[in-house]
């Protein structure tokens, strides 16, 4: 006898976050270089291709990885159905060389959208 509920598990297990239908975003620019005691700035943007007017938010609070944050500059909400979202990139003096990712993640009625930023972190120049 087949077991009719594992299709249906499968499904459950996989579909549990929805992403905002006809919605997109994108981060500008997705990878920065970023020498150690530097900064700069990042850009969330998101765009609801039908049209709809919503509330759609990103998490206040700041992402931060070996030595590498990322911050949200003034408010990290968007009413209607286009916005951007900006952030503060910094590296630490003491940051750890290398790539660094981050995930931003925009929130809104319909489920969620997540965009991933690379941060390059340099030695000082010389």
């Amino acid at each position: 006898m087949k077991n009719l509920l594992l299709p249906a598990l499968a499904l459950a297990l996989t579909a549990c976050t929805p992403t905002l239908q006809n919605a997109s975003a994108w981060v500008s620019p997705s990878a920065v270089e970023l020498r150690r005691g530097a900064r700069t700035e990042v850009s969330l943007i998101f765009v609801d291709r039908a049209g709809r007017n919503g509330m759609y938010s990103v998490p206040a609070y700041p992402k931060t990885a070996g030595g590498v944050t990322v911050a949200l500059i003034g408010s990290g909400m968007v009413n209607g159905n286009s916005g951007t979202i900006r952030y503060r990139v910094s590296a630490a003096h003491s940051a750890e060389l290398g790539k660094h990712t981050f995930d931003l993640t925009l929130t809104g009625e319909g489920g969620q959208l997540t965009q991933t930023l690379t941060v390059n972190v340099l030695p000082y120049a010389p």
